[in-house]
């Protein structure tokens, strides 16, 4: 049977310029499968290496498939070809955008690595060991700096300075007991002002709400007396003597 051989050339165009790709099929003779086929290219692949830098103008101007381009830039792809241009933004004089011709091939931007090193970070524990273990005595001395420490804080004071210190301190809880004989005596002083009645009455409101206190109220004398205030001729005395009434019988 006769060999033959079919040669089918592909040409495709890309945007670093006019490139001619290729792919021969070829079929051998009866003794191999209809089905195998041997693929070989000829095509020549653009390293990205080599690939500059996209200098933007305020021009359009095509972007290379693969080449990275500065961020800010007005880019603009046709939808039929794909292709992609970019320009500068309007009102753009585009200075931020110059780079050095030599550093244009460049595929990463170079980094000023300021890193510390193991070896850094080793000698830096070493010397702060070194210096805490010095300032920190051991043993003995450790304990007797402590000690002073200890003593130094603790500095004695005489029973006079104490009281004078707590002088005008009232450091133990009344009970209501207390607080409402303290009011009693208050309402029933001749020599209690208006205002000093009418702030006793006015905490006796809150304390006669509970039943108990209310009931010590009342066996204390506090209830008669502030029914008495009730005709007082003071309106803002039997008005604080009517809302002590009522909460001491809501209960």
């Amino acid at each position: 049977m006769l060999q033959y051989l079919v040669l089918l050339v592909l040409l495709s165009t890309s945007s670093y310029g006019d490139q001619q790709e290729g792919l021969v099929l070829v079929q051998t003779d009866d003794d191999t499968n209809e089905n195998d086929v041997k693929v070989t290219t000829n095509a020549e692949h653009i390293d990205d290496a080599d690939l500059e830098v996209f200098q933007p103008t305020s021009s359009w101007q095509a972007i290379l498939p693969g080449q990275g381009i500065p961020a800010g830039l007005h880019v603009r792809m046709n939808l039929q070809t794909g292709e992609k241009e970019a320009k500068f933004m309007d009102g753009d004089d585009g200075s931020k955008y110059k780079v050095n011709k030599q550093d244009s091939k460049q595929k990463f931007i170079p980094i000023d690595k300021n890193f510390i090193s193991k070896q850094h970070l080793k000698e830096a524990l070493k010397d702060f060991k070194d210096k805490f273990h010095d300032e920190i005595p051991d043993g003995e001395n450790n304990y007797e700096q402590l000690q002073s420490q200890l003593d130094a804080s603790k500095k004695y004071r005489s029973i006079d300075e104490i009281r004078k210190e707590l002088e005008g301190v009232d450091l133990f809880i009344k009970k209501d007991i207390e607080i409402l004989t303290k009011h009693v005596e208050t309402l029933n002083s001749s020599s209690s002002s208006l205002a000093e009645k009418e702030h006793a009455l006015d905490e006796l409101e809150y304390f006669v709400h509970q039943i108990d206190n209310a009931r010590d109220f009342d066996t204390i004398g506090g209830l008669s007396l502030v029914i008495k205030l009730m005709n007082s001729t003071e309106e803002g005395l039997k008005r604080r003597a009517c809302y002590v009434l009522g909460s001491a019988v809501q209960r």
